[in-house]
């Protein structure tokens, strides 16, 4: 059998706030959850309080067979979380309290030369809203030679473009949903058809692959100096989409830590995957992984 990728993944661990009840999520746990799910071996950096759902957060996080030991605890500040309301496409809207532990990741301790060993490293933008934060991780990238990967996550009040873009600059894989996209390149969400958007964010970033999500119409990609590949979503049943683009973005990983680039297939393989967390509920779902067809 091949050998598992090694994937770190940085940033927030929070408790959904659902109609139904608390999920424990933050879109770099959720990651982490879904690329075990699909075979990799995964880590998670963050930070978590000393309170209840901290400890209710370790203990799950250990049951789902993720790697636990860069997880720091705070005595002064509360595991985060989050109010999610639903609307009546189940698509979720977020509001975040600040000042919650993983905003001080920054004080994990953390040896640096570490992050020379993991074959991917995934991070978004969230929890990197403070400069701390952001210092702190940007130092961690700089001394990682493998590949990185930027899930951007707008999240109202936490976007300031500058920040973020120097945020992305670490990276060198981009993944994006067309309002995001939109954004960093200072353009009108909507104002253009989605492969116009992709090609102006691929031009603007120049180097970096860039994937952009659809949600129920599937995904975008384009390499540099490639043409773009398209591939659908498979219609499902959506229960909601929390945590489905995080799915995604696992596969994605999964995918280009594979071959270094992705076919049309392995794109579609992503889609199927969001789908399926889109027919569930909760971001990190008990599921059966669908089958990546060129591993068969």
């Amino acid at each position: 059998m091949p050998i598992p990728h090694r994937i770190l993944c940085i940033g927030e661990i929070l408790w959904d706030c659902l109609p139904q009840g608390l999920f424990l999520g933050g879109a770099p746990l959720n990651v982490a959850y879904h690329i075990k799910k699909l075979g990799g071996d995964s880590s998670i950096l963050s930070r978590i309080g000393t309170d209840f759902l901290g400890d209710q957060s370790l203990l799950r996080i250990r049951n789902a067979g993720i790697d636990d030991s860069l997880i720091g605890r705070d005595p002064n500040l509360p595991t985060g979380y989050v109010d999610a309301i639903l609307d009546e496409n189940g698509d979720a809207q977020y509001h975040f309290p600040d000042e919650v532990a993983w905003d001080a990741i920054h004080r994990n301790p953390v040896n640096e030369s570490w992050f020379s060993e993991w074959d991917a490293i995934v991070y978004g933008t969230l929890a990197l809203r403070h400069a701390p934060n952001r210092e702190f991780v940007s130092r961690l990238l700089t001394n990682s030679p493998g590949l990185k990967v930027c899930d951007i996550n707008l999240r109202p009040p936490f976007q300031d473009r500058m920040e973020i873009l120097d945020i992305v600059a670490k990276a060198n894989v981009l993944k994006m949903n067309q309002t995001e996209a939109a954004f960093l390149i200072g353009m009108r969400p909507g104002s253009m058809p989605a492969e116009v958007l992709l090609r102006k964010v691929s031009d603007f970033f120049g180097d970096k692959p860039v994937c952009i999500t659809l949600g129920g119409q599937g995904a975008l990609y384009r390499a540099p100096g490639a043409m773009p590949i398209r591939a659908h979503a498979p219609v499902v049943d959506v229960i909601d989409t929390v945590g489905s683009g995080d799915a995604f973005t696992a596969a994605l990983v999964m995918a280009v830590a594979d071959d270094g680039n992705i076919s049309v297939q392995d794109l579609g393989w992503c889609c199927k995957v969001g789908s399926t967390i889109a027919s569930k509920s909760g971001a990190m779902p008990h599921y059966a992984a669908p089958v990546r067809e060129h591993l068969l």
